[in-house]
């Protein structure tokens, strides 16, 4: 039988199986290795077997001191092929656990005879003995009780040298393996395992790893097809570089082998022409130039996975298996230490996640709150703040709102100096080149655009802005602040309203961009909901003013004669009303032929009555030569407030006046009071006037005043033809 590498290994393999099942008290397994008539010469007096049955029975008995606390190390075997059988010589050193701490022994000479059998390999016989500790070195007895103990001496020191020899070199690598620890457990940002690689570097090379070129870690960035290479050795120093996944065929197939699971291990050399193309892509990927590299005819590599990526060696010739049993120690080290930091990391992110969720939520909540776009100012305030609370350090923060036909834009702004004082204010279209590329990025819907605003450019547009817009209307310091900068660089995301912008005194980071394109893309959904009840709500009011309108105009077109104008003004009093206008009240001013006197209708307030129309002078009192005017100039509608004195006066006119001033002093004796203040609202059309008295002002119903005047203007010449 010739004795072949495979068959070598094999049978290593079958030897090792045969004393780990042993050992660790798989006993049914060991035992299907020995036949039936199995046969053993230990190394103690009754350990001496004549058959399979009764070693095992042996074995049952004693195997509590054997399992967990004996082991054999540093073992050499030799092969010696006896057709058909196989003789396996073991040399070893026998440990055993004393009170938790691992004891040399003895050392121990195993013989086996196995044979390969249609059942496979079966163990025929074994003799197993200590060597004779008594003797020295070429002889076979001791003849004396002195050379006895001088034997014993030499025997203990010896045991005790190769014991201590093996405690100091595992402390040093514990010393190591816990440096490694230490710097890997402090990392608090990716760039750190640039610091990982440096001290593996030092702490292998002081451990016996004399050959290396560098020290590695890769991690794997799917979504871009790279990894990162963070590369360290004292002859280069540190770098991180980014390679690709695809290029070069030594990359593709390590790539390959050390991803087949998160245990895997790969050893690669390079050698030859794919060490020439190897080198060649190294210098395009921009990794460290190593001059060594150009003098290497092999460069062997060695890397354990990590699952996000892996760790290793680059080493000019092969490294030892003991070597490579300590290289895989740092990496468990590493790779425990690794996963607390990603968990911290996932942990901090799931934070932070949270934090900005609740800061949208914030902005989200404001947004949908709103009633009027002017709230803009508290919602940019919130926003402001929010972005604040994530760590993004702002010089200003805005929401810019674009007119579509003007091209002019409300800024609405949150500042630094008075951050829970939001205010908006209005620039006009112009030609200065920062707004112009604002613009093309709002027409264009930009979703991620950044813009730097410095020298002369801005200087030219701090002083329009300043001067010539809204932005004049700023604090003074405010505006000496927002000069006072060089550089400012804009972030903004453009949507159809107009665009989130951050202006800062360094470029944002990407992360920080993302963070406010979420922002954004929260407040252009609120704002276009926003927009959208505002026109629903905008319809919901114009079929109430038309239907306010039409029992106006009905009430109107059915009118049989002058006298029923009273009521008519009532039902116009009413709908005014419903509109939500409260009035002390309104009516209709018809002209009389020639101009000199008018007749009023006074609409009827809740609990007075008018019973008739009262004449009143256009030319005696300063209030109503102003109404004439007002007519006579062609005004759609008058607004003139009234207060204090001159409103004094104006009651007590009209008291004067017969109908009206009986009527007047029959209220005042009722309890009623007469208003300090009111404003007069004025529609006119061709025949007289609309007039609405009402207690504040009401400019959004300007228009629906004169809309109620143009109806009645129109039934009321229908009525007098």
């Amino acid at each position: 039988m010739k004795l072949t590498k495979k068959l070598e290994a094999e049978i290593k393999a079958l030897m090792e199986d045969y004393w780990n099942s042993y050992f660790e008290g798989n006993l049914d397994h060991w035992a299907g290795y020995l036949v039936d008539n199995y046969r053993n010469i230990g190394g103690t007096e009754e350990e001496i077997w004549n058959s399979k049955q009764e070693i095992v029975d042996y074995t049952y008995r004693i195997i509590d001191q054997m399992q967990g606390v004996t082991e054999l190390r540093n073992k050499q075997t030799q092969i010696i092929p006896y057709d058909p059988y196989i003789m396996v010589h073991e040399l070893l050193d026998i440990y055993i656990k004393l009170e938790g701490q691992w004891t040399f022994y003895q050392k121990f000479r195993l013989s086996s005879l196995i044979q390969k059998t249609s059942e496979g390999w079966k163990v025929l016989h074994q003799h197993g003995s200590y060597p004779d500790s008594k003797t020295l070195k070429g002889e076979a007895f001791a003849f004396d009780e002195i050379k006895a103990e001088n034997i014993k001496l030499i025997e203990a020191v010896k045991s005790r040298t190769i014991e201590l020899e093996e405690k100091n070199r595992e402390l040093e690598i514990e010393s190591s393996l816990e440096r490694v620890r230490t710097v890997a457990m402090g990392m608090k940002k990716p760039d750190d395992l640039l610091n990982i690689c440096e001290v593996l570097f030092i702490e292998l090379n002081k451990i016996g790893f004399k050959n290396m070129r560098c020290s590695l870690i890769h991690i794997f960035n799917d979504e871009q097809n790279y990894f990162d290479d963070y590369d360290y050795s004292d002859f280069t120093g540190g770098k991180i570089s980014t390679i690709p996944f695809k290029g070069n065929a030594v990359v593709e197939d390590f790539l390959k082998r050390i991803r087949k699971s998160k245990d895997s291990f790969a050893e690669v050399v390079v050698k030859g022409k794919a060490l020439e193309e190897f080198l060649s892509f190294r210098k395009k990927s921009g990794q460290i130039q190593d001059k060594r590299l150009l003098k290497a005819k092999e460069i062997n590599y060695y890397f354990f996975s990590v699952g996000i990526g892996n760790i290793g060696i680059s080493n000019f010739g092969k490294i030892s298996h003991k070597q490579l049993l300590l290289l895989k120690r740092f990496r468990n080290v590493f790779h425990l230490a690794y996963q607390r930091y990603t968990d911290i990391s996932l942990a901090e992110a799931q934070s932070k996640e949270a934090q900005i969720e609740l800061g949208l939520e914030r902005v989200r909540a404001r947004a949908m709150a709103m009633q009027k776009s002017d709230e803009l100012k508290e919602l940019i305030a919130t926003v402001s703040s929010e972005l604040g609370k994530l760590d993004l350090v702002l010089d200003r923060c805005i929401i810019m709102t674009y007119d579509s036909k003007t091209l002019g834009s409300t800024w609405w702004m949150a500042n630094p100096e008075t951050p829970e004082q939001g205010i908006g204010l209005f620039v006009k279209y112009h030609e200065h080149s920062p707004y112009l590329a604002h613009l093309n990025a709002w027409r264009n819907r930009i979703g991620k655009w950044e813009y730097v605003l410095e020298g002369e450019v801005k200087k030219e547009w701090d002083k329009f802005l300043f001067v010539e817009t809204e932005l004049s209307l700023l604090p003074e310091f405010v505006i000496a602040n927002m000069r006072a900068k060089e550089r400012v660089y804009f972030s903004a995301s453009f949507n159809n309203f107009g665009c989130l912008s951050i202006a800062a005194l360094e470029p944002l980071t990407d992360q920080q961009i993302d963070i406010m394109l979420r922002f954004a893309k929260v407040f252009d959904l609120t704002y276009t909901r926003f927009n959208d009840l505002q026109k629903a709500e905008a319809q919901a009011k114009e079929a109430k003013i038309e239907a306010a309108l039409e029992r106006v105009r009905s009430r109107t077109m059915a009118m049989q004669k002058s006298d029923e104008l009273l009521d008519v003004a009532s039902v116009l009093f009413q709908q005014v009303k419903a509109l939500g206008v409260p009035q002390w009240n309104c009516g209709f001013n018809i002209w009389d032929i020639g101009d000199k006197e008018f007749t009023y209708y006074p609409g009827s307030p809740d609990g007075i009555i008018f019973p008739s129309p009262c004449k009143i002078p256009l030319t005696e009192h300063p209030v109503f030569i102003r109404f004439d005017a007002s007519r006579k100039r062609g005004d759609e509608l008058l607004v003139y407030e009234k207060e204090g004195q001159e409103q004094k006066d104006h009651y007590q006119y009209m008291l004067s006046l017969p109908g009206v001033g009986d009527l007047l002093k029959s209220m005042l004796e009722s309890g009623f009071q007469l208003p300090t203040f009111q404003i007069d609202h004025l529609a006119n059309f061709a025949y007289g006037n609309l007039l609405f008295i009402t207690y504040e002002h009401f400019p959004e119903m300007h228009d629906v005043f004169k809309r109620f005047a143009r109806v009645f203007e129109q039934t009321y010449t229908r009525f007098l033809d």
